[in-house]
């Protein structure tokens, strides 16, 4: 399994046995257990009593999950094999990692150009507002303009931290809330008024 860390959501995929609550259940929860290991950097976070319920209980604090195909050789026959794809939340991982005692999810330092979709432009004082805001967002280095419409801002954000250090920067500051990371990966945010 691979498990994401750039994104506003922490992602993995495993091998599944089909697509039953039983064999989807299992799945989630290696995910889980795989994502919080590698995002407290120590597999041992697993052990807290927090962890081990939310992996027996993957299902309630998971975003989003997926099943992909792919065609693979088993003991050299083609056979199709099934695989679950899901993505966790990044405050839902912070805070089952800090009831297990750890404090931070680790995030990607390289600079990232990342999507973002803003609700709730009513003024062109609103649109100003945000401009304003993303640039003193200490992760942001750049921001550029790709489409405004009636009630949202289409922009881009050349950040450091990718969409992880982005969300977590502008959640604190007051002014955006964080929505969702939508299927094209484009982050979206709200307005606050």
């Amino acid at each position: 399994m691979e498990a994401g860390y750039a994104q506003a959501t922490l992602s993995g995929e495993v091998l599944v046995e089909g697509q039953d609550e039983a064999s989807v259940n299992k799945a989630l929860g290696e995910i889980l257990a795989e994502i919080l290991g590698a995002a407290a950097q120590d597999p041992a976070a697993i052990s807290s009593p927090a962890a081990q319920e939310a992996i027996g209980k993957a299902r309630d604090f998971v975003q989003t999950y997926t099943f992909r195909q792919q065609l693979a050789l088993v003991d050299g026959q083609p056979a199709r094999q099934l695989y679950l794809n899901a993505s966790f939340d990044r405050r839902t991982i912070r805070s089952l990692l800090k009831q297990g005692g750890v404090t931070a999810v680790p995030t990607n330092a390289a600079n990232a150009e990342v999507a973002m979709l803003i609700y709730g432009i009513r003024s062109s004082a609103d649109y100003a507002r945000v401009l304003s805001y993303l640039g003193q967002v200490p992760v942001v280095r750049r921001v550029q303009v790709d489409a405004a419409d009636r009630d949202r801002l289409a922009l881009r954000a050349q950040v450091s931290g990718a969409a992880d250090g982005l969300i977590s920067s502008v959640t604190d500051g007051g002014v955006l809330t964080w929505l969702t990371v939508a299927a094209d990966g484009r982050v979206e945010f709200e307005l606050q008024q």
